[in-house]
């Protein structure tokens, strides 16, 4: 069954904000530096369900910066992936995940210690990490 999925990419300034994920076993990636984003529900728009997801997880209120970069199909996970931008402009709170960090260029492919945790935890999944984040190259 194929998976309808946004990802929302978090710029500040030249970084990329990184969602450290729960240690739950039934989410994708736990434990992992991630980006932000989540399941598209039956019904939904892409639009609509980045916009639910930021607001989820990071009290994000403010969309005048967000902007649709582009679809992307992954055979190896069977999704397809909705990808945004989002200049953030404003303060967050969040709700979901362990921590947070900002990320410059392709430092999130090696280990970052977590400042709550003060433990090192590995990126998610690399492959589609790399492909995701050169699709934000041309917005810094």
């Amino acid at each position: 069954m194929l998976k309808k999925v946004v990802i929302c990419i978090i710029l500040k300034e030249k970084q990329i904000m990184l969602q450290l994920r729960d240690n739950k076993k039934n989410i994708l990636y736990p434990n992992k530096w991630g980006f932000f984003g989540g399941d598209i529900k039956s019904g939904e728009q892409h639009l609509e369900s980045v916009k639910r997801e930021m607001k989820e997880e990071l009290n994000i209120k403010n969309f005048k910066k967000l902007k649709f970069v582009k679809i992307y199909f992954d055979a190896t996970t069977n999704s397809l992936f909705h990808i945004y931008i989002l200049r953030l402009n404003e303060n967050v709170v969040q709700n979901e995940g362990v921590d947070y960090d900002f990320f410059l260029d392709y430092q999130f492919l090696k280990k970052r210690k977590s400042k709550k945790l003060g433990k090192f935890f590995e990126c998610a999944d690399v492959r589609l990490m790399k492909i995701f984040a050169n699709f934000a190259k041309r917005f810094f």
